[in-house]
């Protein structure tokens, strides 16, 4: 539709110009619904020569960002993840959604643990690098303590090497006669008598040993024996 065209001197009745954000009007809360300011101008047209002006309010308020919280948070989307907190033994990464950060249309949200915030364990070995890491045989480093395939080999055992690119492997093996208790973690001392015939069938000791409780040192030297009649009766 084309402008009217009013004559010289003639009244024009001022008009509302269409409803627009405030330039600087954010809204008063970024999820879960808030409020916003919007303003109009009597100027299409302005009023002129005594003519009537415009009716109304000239700003107003409207709803904004109705989108629950829970809902926003769930759709903001997840950023990358960070690097692993340790280069030769087990760390953790996390990562957050793009929220935590306000990089989510400046929408900012908390962080809250599996929602918008995640953790997990990692190992950066791909490949191993020998040249930054400790050898798993070494006692002096901790680097692999919380790892239980690789925790220190125990007191009288001897550790082996086998890195490989995929990663830290050692082997512990005890000397000295010991052999490895892997349920306690020890290098034990299995003792053997000389003269003593056990019969595990009857549970008797020859002779005149009746067997009730012992215990037995981890020393070559030094039997400790409970219940125990050691010496060949004179009856």
């Amino acid at each position: 539709m084309g402008h009217i065209i009013k004559s010289e001197g003639e009244k024009v009745d001022g008009g509302w110009t269409d409803w627009s954000l405030l330039s600087d009007s954010d809204c008063s809360e970024p999820c879960g619904g808030g409020e916003q300011t919007q303003v109009r101008t009597c100027t299409n047209p302005k009023p002129q020569n005594g003519g009537k002006d415009c009716e109304g309010p000239d700003h107003k308020s409207v709803r904004c960002n109705e989108e629950s919280c829970e809902d926003r948070m769930e759709n903001s989307e997840w950023e990358d993840w960070s690097s692993c907190s340790t280069t030769c033994g087990k760390g953790t990464r996390e990562r957050v959604k793009k929220c935590v950060n306000g990089e989510d249309d400046g929408y900012k949200c908390d962080k809250i643990k599996d929602k918008s915030h995640k953790v997990e364990e990692c190992k950066e070995w791909s490949p191993f690098q020998r040249d930054k890491c400790p050898n798993p045989c070494d006692k002096d480093s901790d680097e692999y303590s919380n790892i239980e395939k690789l925790k220190h080999c125990p007191d009288r055992a001897k550790c082996t090497d086998l890195s490989e690119d995929t990663g830290p492997k050692r082997n512990c093996k005890c000397v000295m006669g010991y052999e490895l208790d892997e349920g306690n973690w020890k290098c034990r001392e299995y003792l053997f008598f000389v003269g003593l015939e056990v019969d595990l069938a009857s549970n008797a000791i020859e002779p005149h040993i009746t067997p009730k409780e012992a215990k037995f040192s981890s020393s070559w030297c030094t039997i400790f024996a409970e219940g125990l009649d050691l010496f060949p009766r004179l009856d």
